[in-house]
């Protein structure tokens, strides 16, 4: 009955302060597994920040969504069956799911937006919702013109320092000056990720894991011309490029993204698949499988070394398998000079290897820790003990929940002080 009720009125009132409020979750890949993924043949997907979803159903929080608020003109019907039925694919509990229209949007409620969600240019009439608004900047945050959307948000959210780590922004002088509050959101690991291996029987060198972009896309030209080169990973197509050459030291299993094994999901089995894929309809997209990069356990891959390296984006965006790699009990290969892993708490000798992004310092550093084992294994341990206690799911949701109540909070408080 609760729930048909809600179906039927939107939000049941109930009053809860600082609702958080998510926008076009059912789409949001890094949220959880949406139809067209489900539907489509990539089976292995990751909801990168799912993490969240989880900590407010399992403390009996309600899952508010905004539901008129969408680029595409679709009936409200339609925006709440689809999003029941990804609820459900998910196992959300839909009681616990709510609809909320953007004119019930209160002052102290909190909208998270995903960027990924304004790759069209567009404000989505972000404009016309009065409430603290937050935009998860994930790792699209390169990605242009997204960044003409960042004076809509109060709170700007990202897994590195946005306007220390990059030059994107501080290369703007209206995001340098603007009164933006930031949040660091470090990665979680799955529960799969486990140290199944004694370190003396790993392999003593390092494994390379990721893929490395080009940007060609003129809406790209602002970071080609900040950076001078169109290639968002520059030391994955160094260690990609040089395989033989660095097979002493490292073992790469990085690919180009896309790459000769990525495809578009053109055909599809079952009526459901048919009917994502009629023409007009916005599912129909091209959904491209990495099966080169998803064909082996990320998992056992990680067991088999004892050290890891995932390089970062030229940005100083880290990537999620540096979390799970200390998860796995390898000694994390990272970039120290910029900090982005000082910000999460980590030490550079101490918790990780830091280099200084080189190809030379890279090489240098793992043939010293290729000859000196011991000192090896404590920053593996280190850095493992490290993402137990900070990188798990439960921890990193808590944080970031608390944190951004408390941005809200605080904004409130100083605009009620006026």
């Amino acid at each position: 009955m609760e729930l048909l009720i809600n179906w039927m009125f939107g939000s049941i009132p109930r009053y809860y302060k600082l609702r958080i409020i998510f926008e076009n979750l059912a789409e949001n890949g890094f949220l959880l597994r949406p139809l067209h993924v489900i539907f489509s043949t990539r089976r292995k997907w990751t909801p990168k920040h799912g993490n969240l979803l989880e900590y407010l159903i399992k403390h009996g929080h309600p899952i508010y969504i905004l539901i008129d608020n969408k680029p595409k003109k679709r009936t409200e019907f339609r925006q709440k069956a689809e999003i029941m039925m990804t609820c459900v694919a998910n196992d959300i509990p839909t009681r616990n799911v709510f609809f909320v229209r953007g004119k019930d949007i209160r002052k102290d409620d909190i909208l998270i937006t995903y960027i990924s969600d304004l790759m069209d240019g567009t404000d989505h009439g972000l404009t016309k919702i009065n409430c603290y608004k937050v935009l998860d900047m994930n790792h699209f945050y390169a990605r242009i013109p997204q960044l003409r959307q960042l004076p809509l948000f109060d709170c700007l959210i990202s897994e590195s320092d946005i306007f220390s780590d990059s030059k994107l922004l501080t290369s703007i002088r209206y995001y340098k000056n603007h009164n933006y509050e930031i949040c660091i959101k470090p990665y979680s690991y799955e529960e799969r990720f486990v140290k199944k291996k004694k370190f003396a029987h790993r392999k003593n060198k390092a494994v390379a894991t990721g893929t490395y972009e080009i940007l060609k896309d003129r809406r790209y030209a602002f970071f080609i011309k900040t950076y001078q080169t169109d290639c968002l990973h520059p030391m994955r197509r160094s260690i990609y490029l040089h395989k033989n050459e660095w097979e002493e030291y490292i073992d790469s299993k990085i690919t180009c993204f896309p790459d000769d094994d990525l495809q578009e999901i053109e055909n599809g089995k079952g009526k459901i698949y048919t009917w994502l894929q009629k023409k007009k309809n916005e599912y129909r997209q091209q959904h491209l499988t990495q099966n080169k990069y998803l064909s082996f356990s990320m998992v056992d891959l990680y067991n088999d070394y004892k050290m890891a390296v995932v390089p970062e984006e030229i940005t100083g965006m880290p990537a999620i398998g540096f979390v799970e790699a200390m998860a796995c009990g390898c000694a994390f290969i990272g970039v120290k000079d910029r900090g982005v892993y000082e910000k999460l708490g980590m030490e550079a000798g101490r918790d990780y290897i830091g280099y200084d992004g080189t190809d030379e310092d890279l090489i240098k550093k793992i043939s010293y820790y290729q000859n000196h084992g011991e000192e090896l294994e404590k920053v593996a341990q280190n850095g493992y003990r490290f993402a137990l206690e900070h990188f798990n799911r439960e921890t990193v949701a808590m944080n970031f929940y608390k944190e951004i109540r408390m941005f809200a909070k605080k904004r409130l408080k100083a605009e009620r002080e006026v």
